[in-house]
This record gives C-alpha cells, sequence and structure tokens, in this order.
C-alpha cells in the first residue's frame, strides 16, 4: 500500500461497496448496489443531497433527455444516437454514446419510480422540448430541486446504506486493484474504509472558478484521486459555460439563453449593451436566436457574440433588470465523465 495508508494507525471500518459522493449520482449507485444485496457506504463532504451541483440551490431542476415507450424504435434511438455524434464532432466514444441513448428510457422511468415530477401539460401529457443543440424534443423538465432531492434522501432512507461525512484523501491501491480509500472526518481524524469495490461520483470541477453553479465542495478531487491511483483521464478540456445571472448567494440561477432576456441587460449608461456591442440589426436577431437554441456557450453558430458582449460589458458595470448582480459566463460542470474506479475482488 502507498500512501496515507501506510502511515501510522487508523480507525478501520469494512463494507462491499463504497461510494464516493453523495450527490444524485452517489445516491443512485447507493441504491443499485443495495437492491443488489451489497453492503454499501456512502461518503458525501456535507449531509448527502445537499452538495455538488445536483441539490445545489441556485438550480431549478434538470433536463433529461430520453426515448421511453414507443419512441423507442430502432429509428428513434438511431436519430438519437447520430444526433450526439453530430454535435460532438467526432469527440463522443461510439461505445458509450450507444450505452446512453439504449439506457435513456429506463433510467427516465426510474426517476419517475423515484418520484422525481417531470412537468406536464394540461392533458397529463410530459412536455418535450429540445435540449441544447438538438433537433428532436426529447429532453424532459423537472424543474422542482425540493422535489428531486426529497425524491432521493426517501429512497435512501428505505434502504440499509450507511453514511459518513468527510473527505477521500487516498484510495488504496494495491495488486493493480483499488481496495477502499482513506477519509478524513470533520474531527480531524483519519478513517480507513475497506471496500471489495469503490465508485467514484464526486461530480466535477466547476467550484475551483470564481462564478460557477455549483457548490465549493466540487473542486476535481475525484479527477485527482483517480489519476494518482493510476486511471486515465479523457476529455479534460471540455468545460461548459453557461450564459446566466447569479442575483445572489443561495438564489436562482437565471438563465439567459432561450428566454429573450439579454435585451434586459443594461450598461452602467442604461443603454441596451446589446445594440451597442452588436449594431447591426439582423446580425443581432440571428446571434439572439442561435443564443435560445441552447444554454452552454459556443462558437459553432453567432450565438457567440451574445456571450462575449455580455462577458465585456459586465467589466464596465452592466446590470440585469437594473439589478446587481453576476451576468456572463458561469461555469456549470465538466462535460465529459469521471471514470468509476470500480474493481471487485
Amino acid at each position: 500500500m502507498r500512501g496515507l495508508c501506510a502511515q501510522g494507525k487508523m480507525e478501520t471500518i469494512t463494507t462491499d461497496v463504497l461510494i464516493i459522493g453523495g450527490g444524485a449520482a452517489g445516491i443512485r449507485a447507493a441504491l443499485a448496489a443495495s437492491e443488489e444485496g451489497a453492503g454499501v457506504l456512502l461518503l458525501g463532504k456535507g449531509p448527502i443531497a445537499a452538495s455538488g451541483a445536483t441539490f445545489y440551490p441556485v438550480s431549478k431542476g434538470w433536463g433529461i433527455q430520453g426515448l421511453v415507450g414507443a419512441e423507442r424504435t430502432d429509428a428513434g434511438l438511431k436519430r438519437f444516437y447520430e444526433d450526439i455524434m453530430r454535435v460532438g464532432l467526432g469527440e463522443c466514444d461510439p461505445v458509450l454514446t450507444r450505452i446512453l441513448v439504449e439506457e435513456s428510457g429506463p433510467r427516465v422511468d426510474d426517476l419517475i419510480a423515484l418520484g422525481v415530477h417531470f412537468l406536464k401539460d394540461s392533458q397529463d401529457r410530459y412536455i418535450r422540448v429540445k435540449g441544447c443543440f438538438s433537433e428532436a424534443k426529447r429532453s424532459f423538465l423537472a424543474h422542482d430541486s425540493r422535489n428531486i432531492r426529497h425524491s432521493f434522501l426517501t429512497a435512501l432512507r428505505g434502504v440499509p446504506v450507511k453514511t459518513v461525512k468527510g473527505y477521500a484523501v487516498d484510495l488504496i491501491i494495491a495488486e493493480q486493484a483499488c481496495w477502499g480509500a482513506v477519509c478524513l472526518l470533520a474531527n480531524g481524524e483519519f478513517l480507513r474504509i475497506d471496500s471489495k469495490a469503490t465508485v467514484l461520483a464526486t461530480g466535477g470541477g466547476a467550484g475551483i472558478y470564481e462564478y460557477n453553479l455549483v457548490s465549493d465542495a466540487e473542486i476535481g478531487d475525484g479527477y485527482a484521486l483517480a489519476h494518482h491511483a493510476g486511471a486515465l483521464l479523457t476529455n479534460m478540456e471540455f468545460i461548459q459555460f453557461m450564459l446566466g445571472a447569479r442575483p445572489g448567494e443561495n438564489r436562482p440561477y437565471i438563465s439567459l439563453a432561450g428566454l429573450n432576456r439579454p435585451h434586459m441587460l443594461r450598461d452602467a449608461e442604461g443603454r441596451d449593451f446589446l445594440k451597442v456591442a452588436i449594431p447591426d440589426p439582423d446580425l443581432r436577431s440571428v446571434a439572439l436566436k442561435d443564443r435560445e437554441r441552447h444554454a452552454p456557450f459556443s462558437c459553432r453558430d453567432s450565438s457567440y457574440l451574445v456571450d462575449v458582449s455580455i462577458g465585456r460589458s459586465v467589466r464596465g458595470g452592466a446590470a440585469f433588470s437594473g439589478k446587481e448582480c453576476r451576468a456572463g459566463p458561469i461555469c456549470h460542470s465538466t462535460i465529459s465523465p469521471m471514470p468509476s474506479m470500480g474493481v471487485s475482488r
């Protein structure tokens, strides 16, 4: 063994499965492992279901693309797959993309069974919209983060999963396998957790940016743990920057994409600065229309003109609807998935 695992004595506990991360991914993994009869320990930096990007209060909820029921035809799945590969410009892993497409519908069904409420119309049909960069209305909308948190916590309380509050500081690596982790607890003591399988559900690193949509605890330490243990990290250069406004801490994030609100931003003199920054009305109209098609920043279309204009103007004292706030590019998360360190004995 190496690192902290070889230094001095510490309390040791044992479990079948150790899951590091107390967000939706970690809780979902804990539920799945527990349902299979495994003993599960869930390690979170803070209260479970109260950290990371999933449950951070500035997020209103989720938009999730998936094909359910009669939509799951060969042709429908093929179009979904091709849509992702087209948008990814050759950077998406075909195998992982295929898995995502095939499992999208069943996972949406899982969330509904868990109690997550997706928006419906007056005829009790799920409202479907186009996801970012998508050409089809596949996205379900869950805009109540409180309902999401309640659903996950209720399900977690119904299974025998143990929880521990602390930081994973090192993975226990020996014989080319992961055997658990060493954790730093709130009281300053170290705890060793021996496990037959370890899952990293630690989220991304958006918390290292000054303006972000996640908790400060999401600092990319899961990447560091995996890299230190010998895992190969990929697509680290892909990071989402959303166009929006942060009126204040723990208040809902206001998206400026798709809401036709950029015109509400004013410069220090009270002018609509998009008209100043993009004087050509036709170009400005096209840029705003392009900006409505996706939340993350992109230079693939003319929408980047809106982001650049806002980014430059806020440095000069621009405000959103006359209120002081942080408006402009805000880091949301890395796009690429964290490689799991799941190794069974």
